[in-house]
């Protein structure tokens, strides 16, 4: 398939990317007694380009998990095109984010504005028109972060400006949980692909600034790829191990603690499942990280007509294709299991057992190169060890 290829090509571009680490210290981990309130989720929702329908889904998923009675804010963090407002039906806020920044007002609930047919749902709307913040210097970051972290809700869902810009991608690895929303086609996959990519190499270059030479040697090594030669996360640790084992197993360490979520917006059929496996291997064979499946949300012509009405389309129909499959990944995945705390658990023991650590030479990992049939195995499981190829006697060399 093409984007195989393409996922391929992707190579790390980690020089200019890590110069400018300048990035938050807030962590996604809510509990210092610090005034932040653990109780709540909260989900950064991100996309690799615009157009994948990734504010729609917000409003939708804000508006679902209200209905369900649970306190939901939903905040607009798009700093150059904030339209969160509008897609959950609210045609001009009374007060946005901008009124904190700025200091009009001192606490972030106050810029709160209740939802008029949702009880349960409250919204921060970014700033809009010509004073829309395109770019947030590091203190108003982190203080916007810190605000929103102190807000009391069950759920908080902060949809993300479109693109791997830094302001994005600092929000989506402060919360708790980072959900990309993607296509299935394979622009859309690589690009979901590169934010993935990014973000764990921000991550990573945060956690190690404090040992001595660690960016250094880190962009060192990685800048020795060709192209004929990846640089995969394995490599890569490999590499560093051989020359500080400590900043090696902190980067194992971060690298396993980054468990992203992943969206499929606009499927047409099953076969789409396909592009998502491709992704998935692709991200553990490269990147050595577990992206973790949410489900899908069929393309449908009533989302269109619900945005025209600014209704989230959870509302708008409740028994459209959409609506039924979002609401379906409400209940399954954010109501009646802890899965996302169970993704990370297990996101920590693949990582460290299978794609970080040493993996015997006679051991046969699943991945997009595979030189028997990837595209129409019935057994792939990318980035974990293959039964099938464990199971022929002696390998099959490439041949022609």
């Amino acid at each position: 398939m093409i984007v195989h290829r393409y996922l391929y090509q992707a190579t790390f571009a980690i020089m200019s990317f890590l110069y400018g680490y300048n990035v938050l210290n807030g962590s996604s981990e809510n509990k210092d007694g610090n005034g932040t309130h653990p109780q709540n989720r909260l989900f950064a929702i991100a996309s690799g380009k615009g157009g994948v329908g990734k504010t729609v889904i917000t409003a939708s998923l804000g508006v679902g998990l209200a209905k369900l009675k649970k306190r939901v804010i939903v905040v607009d963090a798009d700093l150059a095109g904030a339209n969160l407002h509008a897609a959950v039906g609210i045609e001009r806020p009374h007060q946005t984010s901008y009124q904190f920044l700025r200091k009009d007002i001192l606490h972030l609930n106050e810029a709160l504005q209740d939802h008029p047919r949702f009880p349960n749902l409250k919204i921060l709307s970014g700033a809009i028109g010509p004073l829309g913040l395109a770019n947030l210097n590091y203190f108003q970051k982190l203080k916007f972060i810190r605000h929103i972290k102190k807000l009391e809700a069950d759920f908080i869902l902060i949809d993300l400006g479109a693109g791997s810009g830094n302001n994005v991608i600092d929000f989506f690895l402060a919360a708790d949980h980072g959900i990309v929303v993607t296509n299935p086609n394979s622009l859309s996959i690589l690009d979901s692909y590169n934010f993935l990519k990014l973000a764990l190499l921000r991550k990573i270059s945060r956690e190690i600034k404090g040992y001595n030479n660690g960016l250094d040697l880190l962009k060192q090594i990685a800048s020795s790829e060709t192209h004929r030669t990846q640089m995969t996360m394995h490599k890569l640790v490999r590499e560093i191990r051989m020359r500080d084992i400590h900043l090696g197993e902190k980067i194992v360490s971060v690298v396993s603690e980054f468990s992203p979520l992943l969206l499929v917006n606009m499927a047409m059929d099953s076969k789409d499942e396909n592009v998502v496996l491709t992704l998935r291997a692709a991200a553990q064979e490269l990147l050595s990280i577990n992206v973790a499946y949410l489900g899908s949300v069929r393309k449908d012509a009533t989302v269109d007509k619900a945005l025209h009405e600014m209704i989230p389309f959870i509302d708008y129909d409740s028994k459209s294709l959409a609506a039924r499959d979002l609401a379906n990944i409400v209940i399954t995945q954010f109501i009646q299991s802890q899965s996302f705390e169970a993704y990370r658990d297990e996101k920590v023991r693949q990582s460290r057992l299978i794609r970080i650590k040493d993996i015997k030479t006679n051991t046969f990992i699943c991945s997009v190169e595979c030189y028997l049939y990837w595209q129409g195995c019935s057994h792939k499981k990318g980035g974990h060890p293959c039964g099938l190829m464990s199971s022929i006697p002696r390998r099959i060399e490439k041949t022609g």
